[in-house]
């Protein structure tokens, strides 16, 4: 043990603690040490200290009786871990407090150190603080422990203090602009989240997304504060519109547009692999079908048709970037029917021309009644039971394409309103950008803290990190 009286070294603490104005008075004995701490022996630096009266306060007053009380010497020293600026030595205080007795009745207390530690506590406040700013991370609980020189279970418990995820005061509002999801993050079950769309704040996170559950949570608010929501953004989950509809009379419901343009290029991928599978791996109609699929998904005006280069698979022929865009449409006629209607869709997105949208859909409802009594002849010609439900079930020439198979999805009562809203410019500046954010986080949280056994402690994880 190594004794050093050190001036500095208090000034030091004096500095880190922000005690100065407080009812703590530091001696000037300053030792660093090995001491036990949760079973383990740990190298620390240990400052002494006890309580006083502030010069400004007169002397105690008993509680019970209303006499004057006098000193009765001090409490055993206890040990306060404290967060230093120095993380690789821990720091502590051996605090002794200062007891006074009654004249009268002979009644004890205690001269607590409110604005360093907790009464009853070891662990300093700062260093509370600093754990609370630890959980916001995507740090594990041991990982905060660790860092934080303390156990698991103050870390939880300091979690579990912090926040209370079902506070009953929070139903008192709704945001006129809100935006809905899911997301897999507890035992493969899909959890519903719900965020404020244009601050990202969260409004509630549920541990499932069934209808039982979202209609019960958002029954909570009253239903003057429902009204006044005014736009519900979501994806084309088959059971979210009727169940925003039944609870928000008067909000607009409104389709991701990235879901669309997400449901559309998947669309043109599927037809594109199927393309390319028919022609050997040697051919420049697989090579560019395959290693070049960026084109595909650009729009055609910002293809480059001037400029020709070299591409590295494609030998020192030089092409422009609409040339290979022809190589591979001409390798099927199904396949650029589908690459237009997307370009099409794309473009009514961008113009925010709902009507295009209108007559695009009419016209797919035309295609679709055709081929409907087409099937319902080869049907009749062959035999066969007549089904619309299964899109295999019938030759390759009367099967639908695979925009036409989403554009079903668009065409779904549910799902209509929903669709022609996202294309209105009155609406343009609401997306579910703010929500997947989110999403993005919370997987990220639950992968590096290796899961929670409980949702509520995931729960308050998830608010601490976006809310705070």
């Amino acid at each position: 043990m190594e004794n050093v009286k050190s001036l500095n070294s208090l000034s030091y603490l004096k500095v880190i603690t922000q005690t100065e104005n407080v009812n703590i008075e530091f001696e000037d004995l300053v030792e660093e040490k090995v001491i036990w701490y949760f079973g383990k022996k740990i190298s620390s630096l240990v400052y002494y200290a006890k309580t006083v009266l502030n010069k400004e306060d007169d002397k105690p007053v008993c509680p019970k009786c209303g006499h004057s009380m006098h000193k009765h010497g001090y409490t055993n020293p206890i040990k306060v871990k404290y967060t230093s600026d120095n993380a690789s030595r821990p720091t502590f205080i051996l605090l002794r407090k200062a007891r006074y007795a009654c004249d009268f009745c002979h009644r004890t207390m205690q001269m607590e150190a409110s604005k360093l530690i907790d009464k009853f506590k070891s662990i300093s406040l700062r260093a509370k603080h600093y754990i609370l700013s630890l959980l916001t991370t995507e740090f594990s609980m041991t990982e905060i422990a660790r860092q934080a020189t303390t156990s698991v279970s103050y870390v939880l418990n300091v979690l579990v203090n912090s926040i209370d995820p079902y506070n009953l005061s929070k139903y008192d509002n709704l945001p006129k602009h809100i935006c809905i999801d899911e997301v897999r993050v507890i035992n493969r079950v899909c959890n519903f989240i719900c965020c404020d769309a244009v601050k990202g704040t969260i409004i509630g996170v549920l541990p499932s997304n069934d209808g039982k559950s979202i209609i019960e949570f958002f029954q909570k608010f009253p239903l003057k504060v429902r009204q006044t929501v005014e736009t519900i953004t979501m994806d084309l989950n088959i059971s979210y519109p009727n169940i925003m509809r039944r609870l928000f009379h008067h909000a607009a419901l409104i389709a991701d547009r990235f879901h669309l343009v997400k449901m559309l290029h998947s669309a043109l991928d599927e037809k594109r692999i199927e393309v390319y599978k028919r022609y050997k791996k040697s051919n420049i109609e697989y090579k560019v079908l395959k290693f070049y699929y960026k084109i595909f998904h650009k729009f055609e005006d910002d293809l480059d048709s001037e400029h020709l280069k070299q591409w590295y698979r494609l030998g020192s022929t030089p092409y422009t970037e609409l040339e290979l865009l022809d190589i591979g449409l001409n390798c099927d006629e199904e396949l650029r029917i589908i690459y237009d209607l997307v370009q099409e869709v794309r473009g009514a997105l961008t113009e925010y021309n709902y009507l295009k949208m209108i007559t695009m859909l009419q016209e797919y409802t035309v295609r679709k009644s055709n081929l409907i009594i087409q099937r319902r002849e080869w049907s009749t010609k062959n035999g066969k039971k007549n089904t619309y439900n299964f899109n295999d079930y019938y030759p390759k020439e009367l099967q639908e394409n695979p925009v036409d198979y989403k554009f079903s999805t668009f065409m779904r009562k549910s799902n209509y309103d929903l669709v022609i809203n996202a294309f209105k410019e009155e609406y343009k500046d609401f997306t579910n950008g703010k929500i997947e954010g989110i999403n993005n986080v919370v997987k990220h949280l639950k992968s590096n803290a290796y899961g929670f056994k409980l949702f509520d402690n995931f729960y308050r994880r998830v608010l601490l990190k976006i809310n705070s």
